[in-house]
């Protein structure tokens, strides 16, 4: 299976590193819908989990999503709409076989669905657990898992994979969030920001940048890295990480909000930072920053305010 970003993982180390493995990668959705999202819950064992499942041998993942979710949510994915969200890695000794490891990868996946539903295809585990389709806020799912025990540690395990993923997802605020990437990028569109923001990374380089709806329109799904190069570049830098082995690997942050402009990123730092006065020379000096250079006035004039008003204050003590 092909590379997917590591979201994180779950390994109990309860096992012994030479006892086989049994791999069962796994394929689930995310799907939100007017702000809240559709999940499948046990009414039996009381708990929520994303519509998914585990990836069979002829199948790739997005046509193992598409069968999952129709099969245990009843809902139809919207093939164009699938978008990469990251993988979960489980690792623990297997509840079914002795001497061997469940490693279990877990491809998670953004998608829209059709209105229409039909009807659920479960098989026997899922009937016994009475799975239904539900469409909950992400708060209540999240309060359901905490308190979820299990006499089965094995499902308590999958359980505690789901909680962490919907505390993520509440994290970077997902919902209010509309994605688009290809090769080596990826943009987004934050709701309640307004804000348009792009990543681009590959071997020896990591970008931000701060778009415009115009740039964000003209980017597609599945668009090549030299293409996306070309629109991404008329952005605003908001940081940048080298490490591309002609020199000492350096990071320049341009805009100190960079993570508030762009809680979904995995933004990665390689060498020691650039201070604040070489940045702003660059920044200065460069034609291709010149959608920097206010931005970076106004910070220093905002800092020497207030540098200036701690003086002030400190006299008068």
């Amino acid at each position: 299976y092909e590379f997917m970003e590591r979201l994180f993982e779950i390994d109990l180390k309860d096992y012994r590193e030479t006892d086989e493995i049994f791999r069962r990668p796994s394929a689930r959705a995310i799907i939100f819908q007017d702000g809240r999202i559709a999940l499948v819950y046990s009414k039996r064992e009381k708990y929520y989990k994303f519509p998914g499942g585990g990836i069979h041998d002829d199948e790739d993942k997005k046509e193992a999503l598409i069968r999952e979710v129709r099969e245990e949510a009843g809902m139809i994915v919207i093939p164009d709409s699938i978008r990469e969200f990251g993988s979960v890695l489980r690792r623990q000794k297997s509840d079914q076989s002795e001497n061997t490891i469940f490693e279990q990868e877990n491809y998670y996946y953004f998608c829209d669905v059709q209105d229409k539903l039909v009807d659920q295809e479960l098989d026997d585990y899922e009937n016994d657990a009475e799975f239904v389709l539900r469409v909950v806020e992400l708060d209540t799912a999240i309060r359901v898992n905490e308190i979820y025990k299990s006499d089965v540690f094995f499902d308590e395990v999958m359980i505690k994979r789901e909680l962490l993923v919907l505390k993520l997802l509440k994290s970077i605020r997902a919902d209010k969030m509309q994605f688009k990437q290809g090769d080596g990028w990826k943009a987004c569109y934050d709701e309640e920001t307004g804000k348009y923001t792009a990543e681009r990374k590959g071997p020896g380089y990591y970008h931000l940048y701060e778009i415009t709806e115009e740039i964000f329109g003209s980017l597609t799904n599945g668009m090549n890295d030299w293409d996306s190069y070309h629109l991404l570049q008329d952005g605003r830098d908001l940081y940048m990480d080298v490490n591309d082995r002609c020199g000492p690997p350096y990071t320049i942050i341009f805009d100190h909000d960079y993570e508030k402009l762009c809680p979904w990123a995995k933004v990665r730092q390689s060498g020691k930072i650039w201070s604040d006065e070489l940045t702003d020379a660059a920044v200065e000096l460069f034609e291709s920053q010149k959608n920097n250079r206010e931005q970076r006035r106004k910070y220093r004039e905002a800092e020497s305010g207030l540098g200036a008003k701690t003086e002030n204050n400190a006299d008068d003590s």
